[in-house]
């Protein structure tokens, strides 16, 4: 528009978009800002709102809140020798909430473990001895009874030995109270 020379201009302006929120969620702000689009001149009336911005609140619902946990130590091994297992237990530290992501696993749900302590079991030794021999070595006069040691399972990776050898013998004392008869022994003169 032609505006004669020296007449008043009033100032002129219009309101901005408003930005986009500060946060997706949680409450953020956005805000506009008043845009001169024409300056007042020659004594014309000033922008009452010249640079003022204007802010709002957005966004204020919940951030989702995604779930999280860890991975407990190692339990004990299932077994002291001979392979066993040992597993993890899941433990959820954030529960997920607003919509957020679950956990891949719940409280106390275990892992597919991993296997420990399989080195061969110690076997002790057992053994036992046999019976007492029926006959006396000797019928009269005082004899032995024997039994012998039998290794029935040899001790293996580090486990005891028996307290006897295989093939190793006791006595006991049998006929001592026979006295043997003594022939007589003589010869004529």
């Amino acid at each position: 528009q032609d505006v004669p020379e020296n007449c008043p201009v009033d100032c002129e302006g219009e309101w901005s978009e408003y930005t986009d929120c500060s946060l997706t969620c949680g409450g953020g702000e956005k805000t506009r800002t008043f845009v001169i689009t024409q300056q007042a001149l020659y004594d014309g009336d000033d922008c009452p709102d010249n640079g003022a911005t204007h802010t709002i609140s957005c966004s204020s619902e919940t951030c989702p809140r995604d779930c999280e946990g860890e991975w407990g130590e190692w339990q004990s091994c299932s077994t002291t020798c001979g392979g066993g297992s040992q597993y993890q237990y899941f433990a959820v530290t954030v529960e997920a909430a607003h919509g957020g992501r679950q956990c891949e696993f719940a409280t106390g749900d275990a892992n597919d473990g991993r296997n420990c302590n399989t080195d061969e079991c110690p076997v002790d030794c057992e053994g036992h001895w046999s019976e007492w021999s029926e006959q006396c070595s000797q019928s009269c006069g005082g004899g032995l009874h024997t039994h012998s040691w039998i290794v029935t399972i040899d001790a293996a990776n580090g486990g005891a030995p028996c307290d006897f050898d295989e093939g190793q013998t006791q006595n006991r004392d049998c006929n001592v109270d026979i006295e043997c008869p003594v022939d007589c022994e003589g010869e004529w003169d």
